[in-house]
């Protein structure tokens, strides 16, 4: 009773919110997608500096056992 009590009510609610904010929801979407990119960016970024260390690390490491 109290679960459909609160469908009923919440339900409606959430639909005209969407229904009224939806310009500025599209516009959200937008902007979290052009955030995924550059997020995109900066991991492979990362990651690209992660190996450059990793095996410039490992070359120097075996440098020292040849000496």
């Amino acid at each position: 009773m109290t679960d459909t009590g609160a469908a009923a009510l919440g339900v409606p609610f959430l639909f005209g919110l969407a229904y009224f904010f939806m310009d500025e929801i599209t516009a959200i979407v937008a902007d979290v997608r052009r955030v995924e990119r550059w997020l995109a960016l900066a991991g492979l970024l990362v990651l690209a500096a992660v190996l450059v260390i990793s095996v410039w690390r490992g070359k120097r490491h075996l440098l020292r056992g040849m000496i």
